[in-house]
């Protein structure tokens, strides 16, 4: 990603806020345990652990229910944007309208995306999405987006969803937990 998105940015200051500190460590712990029980334990190499450590931090302000709260949809975002945790309202306002999808580019200029899990179909950037081999289908990228504009953005820098994996992005074939949308 050349230049953060402002809902990268926005990502990244409610995450200090929340998670920052001794209390922010203690607010992280049991998501922390539950993302790694559930996906698996951060790899060695340096720049997939960063990815996926920024993977984990998102998805425990944004997805994960805060443990011991008010249901599924009581995350750290949505505390914020209420103003009742720690965090920017404005942060959390931005945090609480992104998601995790699975998409397939189409095209350069503009990129438009379409989603695995809804068919919804935009413009996206934020990003530079490089297009298929000829003949080969669109890649499936896994990211975090928000929206802009009638546009699509990427929150952070996209990850190739491997074949073997893309079950789990199929709504009708995919496993409940991390990756299942809410109700």
């Amino acid at each position: 990603m050349a230049e953060p998105s402002w809902a990268s940015r926005a990502l990244d200051r409610l995450a200090r806020a929340v998670f920052d500190g001794p209390d922010g460590a203690a607010r992280l712990a049991p998501l922390a345990t539950r993302f790694e029980a559930e996906v698996g334990r951060a790899p060695d190499e340096e720049a997939a652990r960063a990815r996926w450590l920024t993977e984990r931090l998102d998805w425990a302000l944004c997805d994960a229910p805060v443990p011991g709260g008010g249901g599924p949809r009581d995350t750290w975002a949505e505390r914020a944007a209420r103003g009742e945790g720690p965090g920017d309202r404005e942060d959390g306002a931005v945090a609480r309208e992104t998601w995790v999808t699975a998409i397939e580019v189409i095209g350069r200029a503009p990129a438009v995306a379409v989603c695995r899990w809804t068919g919804t179909v935009g413009p996206v950037r934020g990003v530079w999405w490089p297009p298929p081999a000829e003949g080969e289908r669109p890649a499936v990228w896994g990211v975090r987006l928000a929206c802009e504009d009638a546009s699509l953005v990427a929150c952070r820098d996209p990850w190739p969803v491997p074949d073997d994996l893309l079950t789990a992005f199929d709504p009708d074939t995919g496993p409940p937990g991390l990756l299942a949308p809410l109700d």
